[in-house]
């Protein structure tokens, strides 16, 4: 509710996003993704910029602070609770979470498929060992009723390449999916 947000954190914290991103800025797959989710929105919400190294250097603990207060409000936080749950705890949370200030929410991301055009984007890198390829087309959008039904088909008929196993089994010991 009232955060005390700290330069040495910041830094810290800033250091270590920075490192992230440049090593996951060399895999082939999280580039591919970028140019997806850019492409895909045109580039004209934050969700579909590409970021660069010079976007870290304009967080600061004002523009933190800042979007905090605008965002973080009982409008967009959502509670899940799962276990033994009597009345003695319901209340307990309910007590702890309506402190939480209600202002406005923040904006709702507009629906992609609006933005999509056609096209194809190819990025070379020669020195480059592996070779990602990613197809979009808009579908579902999430607020339909059919999209947890899509979603398990999707799961339980095309695999998932990203899961835990297909990642150790590509990365650790660089097998591929034939």
């Amino acid at each position: 509710i009232e955060p005390d947000f700290k330069e040495d954190n910041l830094s810290r914290l800033l250091e270590k996003k920075i490192k992230d991103w440049e090593y996951q800025s060399k895999k082939t797959d999280n580039r591919v993704t970028q140019l997806l989710f850019h492409t895909f929105y045109d580039g004209l919400i934050p969700f579909g910029k590409l970021l660069e190294r010079a976007d870290f250097d304009v967080i600061t603990l004002k523009s933190i602070a800042d979007y905090h207060r605008e965002t973080c409000c009982a409008e967009n936080i959502r509670i899940f609770v799962c276990g033994n749950v009597d009345q003695e705890i319901r209340d307990c949370i309910r007590h702890a979470f309506e402190r939480i200030p209600s202002h406005r929410p923040a904006p709702e991301l507009p629906e992609g498929s609006r933005f999509f055009h056609p096209q194809r984007i190819v990025e070379n890198w020669p020195q480059s060992l592996q070779t990602s390829i990613m197809l979009c087309r808009p579908s579902l959008p999430y607020t339909a009723p059919e999209t947890l039904d899509f979603r398990f088909m999707q799961t339980l008929f095309c695999n998932y390449f990203g899961s835990r196993l297909m990642q150790n089994l590509r990365e650790k010991n660089g097998y591929t999916y034939g």
